[in-house]
């Protein structure tokens, strides 16, 4: 198959972001935020529920932080400029 699209393997501007170093490694933040909501969630739902509850809820609710933070202004990613319109 022939592709009409030149595809530029190596982008001029990286997309920045924004990140903490844990231990030596740098980790999104959107990433901790959502590590930390798990973890708040999971501490305040095993004094009340049962232990495969907690564990359901503070899956959905790292799961639901992750993507919900990776979108916000900042941490989308975005078409390099030598795409054209439509494509990302």
């Amino acid at each position: 198959m022939t592709a009409m699209i030149e595809i530029n393997l190596f982008r001029e501007h990286a997309r920045v972001v924004r990140s903490v170093d844990v231990a030596g490694v740098a980790w999104p933040v959107h990433k901790l935020q959502a590590i930390a909501v798990a973890g708040v969630v999971g501490l305040i739902s095993l004094l009340a529920l049962t232990p495969e509850l907690t564990a359901w809820l503070s899956g959905v609710a790292l799961v639901t932080t992750w993507l919900v933070a990776r979108h916000l202004p900042g941490n989308a990613a975005t078409a390099p400029a030598s795409n054209p319109p439509g494509i990302s």
